[in-house]
């Protein structure tokens, strides 16, 4: 990667990439499926958030 020897890499590194994902986690369609914890998603095929399945873990918090 372009800079990545002098500590300053130009694009995305892997780092960048797991902190995206990490930000989507939670985020499912509505399609009325099992929770698995005994509740039912809505079954509008919209997007919709469930807070249980999102990686609440921050950058900051996995550096500790």
């Amino acid at each position: 990667m372009p800079g990545a020897t002098i500590g300053k890499p130009i694009g995305y590194i892997d780092q960048d990439v797991y902190e995206a994902a990490r930000a989507f986690t939670g985020w499912t369609i509505a399609d009325g499926v099992s929770t698995g914890k005994g509740e039912t998603l809505p079954n509008t095929g919209s997007f919709y958030y469930q807070d249980g399945w999102h990686d609440k873990l921050s950058e900051a918090g996995a550096r500790r």
